[in-house]
């Protein structure tokens, strides 16, 4: 089906304001047109408690406790996206506060550092420290640390992916892992990539991100999840794309390799929709199917 209406009139919004593609830009223009998502997010309706916490040097990660009565409940460490140059707590608040109402779960929303001041492995390294920290402590917040799932949405997928894989080979316990159109790896090829679908993001924007972040073949870290050689050990997941993105191909090719593997693998994609909209929530209503997909998947 074509791009809807509502992101048809973005589109078009953002070609009138003159905001250049993100591989033409500068890295502060990108993180400014990626926090400026804040504006195009609906007012939070039910708040979660919230407090920040570094949880390494000049770090932190926000830890949302939903309004109800209750101790050991499930943990959802959460990944922001902005391909590893961009994004923050702040744009993600919004998205964490519905997370945790919605689900009656805790969220550990996990900043990290970005490149290209901070290059790979940074951002991978921190999601592995930022979910060492919640295993150990969430229990003082009323989590229960033998409950956690791991959500990420674009970078932010990657990094759930690679970190729930690095988690199970040193016997951590992951229960479930959500990935919402996540980055799987800058080299596949694949249909989507081709076609002229990358209506917020290009295949051009997606290489100038991979590019900042400096990956290196060879690493003791792995920044991709097709990387990791137990696959077959990997949570119970559900990946979500959307028809007209780039990384749409990598990302249900990725599912398809948990499926033969004999991982419990749910793939949704969402028609109609773009890279980015689960954080549109004021202009984009297809945000909401990928909010109901993770409701229903957390059952």
């Amino acid at each position: 089906m074509p791009i809807t209406a509502e992101i048809e009139t973005l589109l078009g919004q953002i070609q009138a304001a003159g905001i250049k593609p993100f591989h033409q830009s500068q890295v502060d223009e990108v993180r400014g047109v990626v926090a400026s998502f804040q504006t195009m997010q609906k007012p939070v309706e039910r708040k979660s408690q919230t407090m920040d916490i570094e949880y390494r040097p000049g770090t932190y990660l926000r830890i949302y406790q939903p309004n109800i009565s209750s101790e050991n409940l499930p943990v959802l460490v959460y990944y922001h996206g902005g391909g590893f140059v961009a994004g923050n707590l702040e744009v993600a608040d919004e998205t964490c506060h519905v997370l945790a109402e919605m689900n009656q779960h805790i969220v550990v929303s996990v900043d990290y550092r970005l490149a290209p001041e901070h290059p790979f492995p940074a951002a991978h390294l921190d999601a592995r420290e930022g979910l060492v920290w919640t295993l150990e402590n969430i229990q003082y917040y009323g989590g229960d640390p033998k409950q956690i799932s791991l959500i990420g949405d674009s970078a932010g997928g990657n990094l759930a992916a690679t970190t729930a894989l690095w988690a199970k080979s040193e016997g951590i316990a992951i229960k479930k892992q959500i990935l919402i159109y996540p980055v799987i790896q800058p080299d596949m090829e694949s249909a989507s990539r081709t076609e002229e679908n990358g209506y917020l993001i290009s295949q051009q924007d997606m290489d100038w991100f991979w590019k900042n972040y400096q990956v290196q073949d060879g690493h003791t870290v792995q920044y991709s999840p097709l990387q990791f050689k137990n696959l077959n050990e990997a949570p119970e997941t559900l990946i979500i794309t959307t028809e007209y993105e780039v990384s749409r191909d990598d990302a249900e090719y990725y599912g398809l390799c948990l499926i033969e593997k004999g991982v419990s693998t749910t793939i949704k994609r969402i028609q109609g929709g773009v890279h980015g909209i689960f954080w549109l929530s004021a202009v984009v209503p297809e945000h909401q199917l990928i909010r109901a997909e993770i409701a229903k998947f957390l059952r």
